[in-house]
This record gives structure tokens, sequence and C-alpha cells, in this order.
């Protein structure tokens, strides 16, 4: 029964690695090209059709750019706890 507990977490290691990964790729994006990450969001909004327009687009730029940091950060974060 040991055995199968193991296999569990070696691919819950690799499920929050790969998490790990695509929030560390989100968080560049919006890091890096707020304006890009915006525009994404409205595109996919509108895939279900709703409409999201930022209210003020210096603010939303700002806090994109803040949340992407964030997002890196907390990416990292839980890559070391995966090598500990």
């Amino acid at each position: 029964m040991s055995f199968e507990f193991e296999v569990s977490l070696d691919w819950m290691r690799i499920f929050s690695g790969a998490v790990g990964t695509v929030g560390f790729a989100f968080g560049l994006f919006s890091a890096f090209w707020p304006r890009r990450s915006i525009n994404f969001y409205e595109w996919l909004m509108a895939r279900i059709n709703w409409q999201a327009r930022p209210i003020d687009e210096a603010k939303e730029i700002r806090n994109t750019r803040a949340l992407g940091w964030l997002l890196i950060g907390m990416s990292l974060a839980l890559w070391v706890s995966l090598l500990f």
C-alpha cells in the first residue's frame, strides 16, 4: 500500500511542477506585456459572450503588471517547495 502512496506523491509533484510552470509563464506574460494580457482576457470573455473593459486603463495595466510579478513569485515559491 505504501507503493501506491509514493506513486501518488510523484504524480502530485509532477502536477504541481506543471502548475508552477504555467503560472510562471502567465506571470511573465502579465508582468512584461500587461496590455496583451488584458487583451487576451477580453478575447476570452468575448468567446463566452461577455464584455470586459477596464474602467481606468492606466490602473488596470499597473495592477496587471503587479499581479504578474506576484504570480512569478508564487510560482518560484512552489518550485522551491518541490525541491526541498
